[in-house]
């Protein structure tokens, strides 16, 4: 198979939290990348670097390189895993510790507010490559590459709305972004995720209330709560 799935187990500090399992079922056969539903509740916590063992030949023939210099790479690393390969498998054995709550990590909200414009670099490659390709690929395949896409335009969408002071170039990147997506033959359907589930980016997008009112609102709550 040109990727592996494997279990994995999340820590916080020295505790384990979690451990995300598969089922038996999956462990027994090879699958086609474009036969399995991606957004379901077992499969779609495989989409993470930590979950998968990609075949090193897979990246090379391609000639895979992820952009230097900044951080969540790992969206990029996922991506193309999944736009390259053919088949996968599963492995019924938890591999990899996945540790949270250590100081420093990219993933805290300090470091994402500092670095959000790594988040808009990565949705940017990632986009331009899917839109070369988005019509040639199978309904599944589409979905799982978006959810990536969509994973760091969320994170920039988000903190650029609610976390940092008003910037109206900044808010013109995230338009830029989602008028790309919806050029797509699919419509980007990935993104009415963020639309029932996250009330300041559903109150700008669904109910057309402006950015500056909805950035305002947000950080005035926040300071208050």
């Amino acid at each position: 198979a040109d990727i592996v799935f494997t279990p994995f187990s999340i820590y916080s500090g020295d505790d384990l939290t979690s451990t995300f399992d598969v089922s038996e079922e999956y462990c027994a056969s090879v699958y086609s990348i474009d036969e399995l539903t991606w957004r379901s509740p077992e499969l779609s916590k495989f989409r993470a670097m930590h979950a998968m063992a990609v075949k090193r030949e897979l990246l090379v023939s391609n000639n895979y390189f992820q952009t230097e210099g900044i951080s969540y790479t790992d969206t990029q690393f996922i991506f193309y895993s999944y736009l390259y390969a053919k088949t996968c498998s599963f492995f019924s054995r938890a591999i990899y510790k996945y540790y949270l709550g250590r100081d420093g990590q990219t993933v805290s909200r300090a470091a994402i507010v500092k670095s959000h414009m790594h988040f808009y670099e990565n949705a940017d490659r990632m986009l331009e490559d899917y839109l070369k390709v988005e019509s040639e690929l199978t309904e599944k395949r589409a979905v799982v590459l978006e959810m990536s896409i969509c994973a760091c335009y969320k994170y920039f969408a988000l903190t650029v709305l609610c976390h940092l002071p008003y910037q109206k170039e900044k808010i013109n990147l995230v338009k830029h972004l989602l008028s790309r997506m919806q050029h797509t033959s699919r419509g980007f359907q990935t993104e009415f995720v963020l639309l029932d589930d996250v009330l300041p980016y559903k109150l700008w997008r669904k109910y057309h209330i402006p950015a500056l009112i909805v950035n305002h609102l947000y950080r005035v709550i926040k300071y208050l709560c």
